[in-house]
């Protein structure tokens, strides 16, 4: 437990281990998992380390589930959802997330949601907030940009989530359109010299609690 301005409040691993005990299968608690991960609050390794140390717990199983479907670059729970779908539905191989897309020249095509590098085929989520023309334009230059470099994309919307089996037929769609392609490659992920590269999730915590400590020592 930790003490805020002195209240007891549970930390981030215990009411998150709680949270996926409550849920009903292990779909919903890995999107608990991700966006606990979206929000800073803890990562993959400090959960897989509290599950270590519960092991006797009720709900430990589908929590290891979970953890194993989870993933720290979602950003959203439609993302997540979609990934979900993409994996335990169709089969096909776990895409990456959020990751950033090169030319061969080094300029940012964009960011895909979804991506399976291997057979060039990129997975939108679009939210409530795609439905905004400026945002409308921007999805329909990103789309163009992957497809003009070799890389097959599709979206998914916030409505399609009633159908989850349209979703699988549209990602399985999207991996026979990629694999009949015979346009090149000219898109990477490698990024450019000088390309700033993130923190990792862990990194990020350790200097939240830091600055943290500070602040407490300097109140």
């Amino acid at each position: 437990m930790w003490v805020r301005r002195g209240v007891p409040c549970a930390r981030p691993e215990r009411a998150l281990f709680d949270e996926i005990r409550a849920q009903c299968d292990e779909r919903a608690a890995a999107v608990a998992l991700d966006m606990a991960f979206a929000a800073g609050l803890t990562s993959r390794r400090r959960m897989s380390d509290y599950f270590g140390r519960h092991e006797g717990c009720g709900g430990i199983t589908i929590a290891r589930r979970a953890w194993a479907l989870a993933d720290e670059d979602s950003w959203s729970p439609g993302e997540s959802r979609m990934r979900l779908t993409w994996v335990l539905d169709t089969g096909r191989p776990r895409p990456l997330c959020n990751r950033e897309v090169f030319d061969e020249h080094g300029r940012l095509l964009g960011i895909a949601d979804l991506l399976d590098p291997e057979a060039a085929v990129a997975g939108e989520y679009d939210g409530g907030e795609h439905a905004r023309p400026r945002r409308r334009s921007r999805d329909a230059a990103k789309d163009s940009a992957f497809r003009d470099h070799g890389l097959e994309i599709f979206r998914v919307t916030a409505y399609d989530e009633h159908d989850p089996g349209a979703i699988a037929a549209r990602i399985e769609a999207a991996y026979r359109r990629a694999a009949r392609n015979r346009m090149p490659r000219r898109w990477t992920l490698t990024p450019p010299r000088g390309w700033s590269a993130a923190m990792s999730l862990d990194q990020r915590l350790q200097l939240k609690a830091v600055l943290q400590e500070f602040r407490e020592r300097t109140d």
